[in-house]
């Protein structure tokens, strides 16, 4: 991203981003969207997804999200990561079934726990 600068003003224009990204202060996790705006007042190079001149990479964009969320939303799976070259790593949730016994098998076993002779 930044290959073509000085190698010093390429580090300092680094560690900025670095420092601005790790301030635990305003980014305490993942889920904070950054917007574009903010992208660029702290030096990285941003394109926007919405440019009018280019909706063929908007609709390329989209069309694998929407393949996500869709694998997503109807399978057991909650997180997916692929790479470039069609790797792949799915973290599934595994359904636990409990299964309740009816009552009067519940009973018969405790009849059967006693033993022939009943309770002593």
């Amino acid at each position: 991203m930044f290959s073509s600068l000085p190698e010093a003003e390429r580090d300092t224009k680094v560690s900025s981003i670095v420092d601005h990204l790790t301030n635990l202060s305003k980014n305490k996790g993942h889920d904070k969207h950054l917007h574009y705006d903010e992208c660029r007042e702290m030096g990285l190079l941003v394109h926007e997804l919405e440019d009018k001149k280019d909706k063929k990479l908007q609709d390329l964009v989209l069309t694998v999200h929407h393949c996500y969320m869709y694998s997503l939303s109807n399978s057991p799976a909650f997180k997916i990561i692929e790479n470039h070259t069609g790797r792949r790593y799915i973290k599934v949730l595994q359904q636990q079934v409990a299964l309740q016994v009816p009552q009067f098998l519940q009973h018969a076993k405790e009849i059967k726990s006693l033993g022939p002779g009943g309770p002593a």
